[in-house]
């Protein structure tokens, strides 16, 4: 299956989205995060994913219909956020062995570089901001 949404493609900030009672970014510390239905992982990769400091949040589709709308997040389906919040990666149906593979790369620096994160208009107006400033001083 095809992805509908373009806005959390990988290389794009996280967005933001109530959950039940708080807010995803709420759930998100400086550490890898899996996104996933529950279901979608075994408790072998689970704990293969915890060995790895990766954090999982599991969302149960029934509870988090905002969320699952937004995510596209099916039933096997799940997203990696790095540290600082991007999105890394998503699966339609996922493996543990994907996930991993996919941060290690990352790791490795060979997913994307830096500047080929998609910048929202609001952090390239505060780039210019802070540029405009430190070129007055």
């Amino acid at each position: 299956g095809l992805w509908d949404n373009t806005s959390l493609e990988p290389g794009r900030a996280v967005k933001d989205c109530l959950m039940e009672f708080e807010y995803l970014i709420d759930h998100l510390g400086y550490h890898f995060t899996v996104l996933h239905s529950k279901n979608s992982f075994s408790n072998s990769e689970l704990k293969e994913l915890e060995q790895k400091n990766i954090a999982a949040i599991e969302i149960d589709p029934m509870n988090h219909p905002t969320l699952v709308n937004l995510y596209e997040l099916s039933v096997g389906g799940a997203y990696l956020f790095t540290p600082d919040q991007y999105i890394l990666g998503r699966w339609k149906k996922v493996k543990g062995s994907d996930v991993l593979d996919l941060m290690d790369s990352y790791l490795a620096g060979n997913v994307f570089e830096e500047e080929s994160l998609i910048k929202t208009e609001q952090e390239l107006i505060d780039e210019a901001v802070a540029h405009s400033l430190r070129n007055c001083q």
